[in-house]
């Protein structure tokens, strides 16, 4: 079983508002399993308010 893993920036198309700021982009944790020939793909990004810090879960 191999794990890849990339963290990048992801833009927005449009500027994401809610009551905790304004988004042009998020960052993201971008995952890839592969396993004799299959593979899954999954993404995280990071959001402050909730506390899910991307380096945490890369360590």
């Amino acid at each position: 079983m191999e794990l890849r893993f990339e963290r990048r920036p992801l833009y927005l198309k449009e500027t994401f508002s809610i009551a905790y700021g304004n988004y042009d982009k998020r960052e993201a944790l971008l995952i890839e399993l592969s396993h004799q020939n299959c593979k899954g793909y999954g993404e995280c990004v990071a959001i402050d308010y909730y506390q899910i810090d991307l380096q945490r879960f890369v360590l």
